[in-house]
């Protein structure tokens, strides 16, 4: 392999790589928005409850957000230490390092903003599934409005 197409196939698999970050990006945002809005899609006449809201953010986002940050950090190891492994023909990678560092940073800074994202977005989880677990009582389900409504024990006894 020629040291002129490097540069192109380093460009190429950054991009092809970042095409799938951002549609994981995507769908954390969308998972983010269920959780601190409180309701499911497609059942706006019912907010969720904080057992809900730990499932949706332990189940759902937290496992989307350590893949997208462990591809990121993967990612980045790789580019960093791939001219060590690519076997020039004759030649040295010598010149080319300097641009597989700076390539190597670009998802290593994606992967510490996702860190600092996500720790963030854990605190509003927790600060929203105490505020929620709050407003109600055992036997209340909260209604879209904030109200809250009581609901009649019917069993048998």
């Amino acid at each position: 392999m020629d040291n002129f197409e490097i540069p192109f196939l380093l460009i190429a698999s950054l991009w092809g790589a970042f095409s799938v970050v951002f549609k994981a990006l995507e769908l954390i945002r969308d998972q983010r928005g269920v959780i601190l809005r409180h309701t499911r899609e497609g059942k706006k006449d019912r907010l969720l409850d904080p057992m809900e809201i730990q499932h949706h953010a332990f189940f759902e986002w937290l496992p989307l957000w350590i893949g997208t940050s462990s591809f990121l950090l993967f990612l980045s190891v790789a580019i960093a230490v791939a001219p060590d492994l690519i076997l020039s023909e004759g030649g040295s990678l010598d010149e080319l390092r300097w641009l597989f560092y700076f390539a190597a940073s670009i998802p290593a800074f994606g992967f510490l903003a996702f860190v600092m994202g996500g720790m963030y977005d854990i605190r509003l989880f927790k600060k929203a599934r105490l505020q929620l677990a709050s407003q109600t009582q055992p036997n209340q389900v909260i209604q879209p409005d904030g109200g809250c409504t009581a609901i009649s024990d019917h069993t048998n006894r």
